[in-house]
């Protein structure tokens, strides 16, 4: 049975795919293309992503129920999801060297899925292998207002529908938002700042406005934080809050076999042109798409061909 269709993400179209693939610059193509020929996958499978366990808008799979069958098949293992709009900084291809994301699991090797989304849709999933992150392996803070809208608009949509599901991830996670702020405000009395932020622009208008520097607290003032706001309110506030974009390392350790056997029967619903396989007219388009399809793509979007 095929698994419904992922969901759409708001993001900029990129280039159309291109009948035959790119080749990517010689430095690194060998290395680019070692897992090329494994298909992309379905996040709603039964058969395939969704035998990990957690919900199919999570990004922990993780079953709650220890005789979940996972157990018994592959251990107890840590997977995640990662949606590259919101995790830009994710593997780009298997077996990527490093990468980074928003969470991870410190100190643990994990099994690492990247969604690949092309023109608004959803490709597939991309089994990218097993990393680790450790302690203090911080990679840094994307300044807000250097995220395109159109990524903060996508990332607000999946907050606010996390918002709407009665299990939503994000009901939690938005209270621990307002903790940690309400404490950042609380332990640091500086005014509202950087200037440009108090008054209301999208970033700063002159270098020296670029050098001001304004703490966590004082960032939260300046986009009208208040710990009683509602969640809607807040998670607006979030995605236009520095914080709200560190990232940590994460470190390839090898590519699991067992792992990508145990979840590539749930083969995405997209061929290679990233459409619906069902309405294939010949062997390739009825065939699912591959990571090298992917890889393609990714080069034609960076002008690398």
């Amino acid at each position: 049975q095929e698994p419904p269709e992922d969901d759409m993400s708001p993001v900029p179209p990129i280039p159309e795919i291109k009948t035959e693939p790119i080749h990517h610059h010689r430095k690194t193509a060998q290395h680019h293309r070692k897992y090329g020929d494994r298909v992309l996958l379905a996040r709603q499978a039964e058969n395939g992503m969704m035998k990990l366990g957690g919900r199919n808008a999570t990004m922990f799979l993780w079953p709650k129920d220890m005789n979940h069958p996972r157990y018994k098949d592959i251990g107890d293992r840590k997977c995640m999801a990662y949606n590259d709009i919101w995790n830009g900084g994710a593997p780009k291809y298997a077996g990527q060297p490093f990468a980074h994301v928003t969470r991870s699991h410190t100190g643990e090797t994990f099994s690492v899925f990247v969604k690949r989304t092309v023109n608004q849709q959803c490709l597939g999933w991309e089994y990218c292998g097993e990393y680790r992150s450790e302690e203090d392996t911080l990679a840094g803070t994307q300044a807000a207002h250097t995220v395109p809208a159109a990524t903060k608009n996508c990332i607000l949509a999946i907050i606010l529908a996390s918002f709407k599901r009665p299990n939503g991830d994000w009901k939690t996670r938005i209270e621990i938002w307002r903790e940690q702020i309400a404490q950042w405000c609380d332990e640091d009395p500086s005014p509202a700042g950087p200037k440009w932020l108090v008054d209301g622009h999208d970033g700063p208008r002159s270098d020296e406005e670029a050098r001001e520097k304004a703490s966590s607290a004082a960032r939260a003032r300046a986009l009208g934080f208040s710990v009683d706001m509602s969640q809607e309110q807040l998670a607006k506030l979030l995605v236009a809050f520095d914080p709200f974009y560190e990232s940590s390392s994460i470190e390839f350790v090898y590519y699991d076999e067992e792992i990508y056997n145990y979840v590539k029967a749930g083969k995405t619903t997209k061929n290679y042109l990233n459409k619906s396989r069902k309405k294939g007219t010949d062997e390739r388009t009825r065939a699912a798409a591959k990571a090298s399809d992917w890889y393609a793509i990714y080069d034609t979007y960076l002008g690398n061909g």
